[in-house]
């Protein structure tokens, strides 16, 4: 795969990681979200090289839910 760093650069985009708590409180999200059937809204899935139009969308709010990027 290959990124076009020009444009991330130019545009200041960034990709960032996060954690959220640790392995117990994990383990009870999983058991919430299983017990509650809690499935996300997804708005599209896109292949990575439709990325930029995704950002784009995400920054105009013309989504509604998430969007899945497949590599």
């Amino acid at each position: 795969t290959t990124l076009d760093l020009y444009r991330m650069f130019y545009y200041q985009i960034k990709i960032q990681g996060i954690t959220m708590g640790n392995d117990k409180e994990f383990g009870q999200m999983v058991d919430l979200v299983s017990k509650h059937q809690i499935v996300p809204f997804i708005d599209s899935i896109r292949p990575f090289s439709e990325i930029i139009s995704a950002f784009d969308d995400i920054r105009s709010g013309k989504q509604f839910g998430k969007i899945v990027i497949k590599f």
